[in-house]
């Protein structure tokens, strides 16, 4: 994938703004074809890019997924080991592109990574796109016993669980 300003087509397609993709600039949020979770408005506090908003907020699409999306990417985001790095934000972005088919613009790696376990298209908004589809585990820092959960405590030995590359292959 080629890193490029995000220019809608001329169809129907929906695409799904995230927090990166509205502060890199190359996209203009007012653009029908774009969708922005009202969580993603939510963390825009302050500065340019916040009056922006506000001064469009009658042409801006916003909108929300429903529980069961939210639910069915927070499970798939558990299963790739990506829960721990992503926000409510970042799980409201891709549940609002399943449900609406539309194409995550991100330049956040779990959010990528996700989207390609979940069969979403995605396309970066400034950086390179993940090369790889990975699933993470977690791997005891001290006896080594690996986990389903990335992140806490090891139940035997007390020492910090960390996240590590299970398995990838082509994204």
């Amino acid at each position: 994938m080629k890193v490029c300003t995000v220019q809608p087509d001329s169809s129907s397609k929906k695409y799904v703004l995230d927090t990166s993709a509205l502060i890199s600039g190359n996209v203009n949020p007012a653009d029908p074809s774009f969708l922005i979770p009202s969580s993603v408005i939510s963390e825009i506090r302050h500065g340019n890019l916040s009056m922006q908003l506000e001064t469009l907020s009658e042409t801006l699409s916003v909108t929300d997924p429903s529980a069961a999306a939210v639910e069915q990417v927070r499970k798939k985001a558990r299963e790739s080991g990506d829960l721990s790095k992503m926000s409510s934000t970042d799980v409201d972005v891709v549940a609002v592109a399943m449900e609406h088919g539309g194409t995550v613009v991100t330049d956040d790696f779990a959010i990528q990574n996700v989207c390609s376990h979940l069969c979403i298209e995605f396309i970066p908004s400034g950086k390179a796109p993940i090369k790889d589809r990975v699933k993470w585990i977690g791997k005891c820092s001290g006896c080594g016993k690996t986990y389903a959960q990335t992140s806490g405590t090891c139940g035997i030995c007390g020492h910090q669980i960390r996240r590590i590359r299970s398995s990838s292959r082509k994204a």
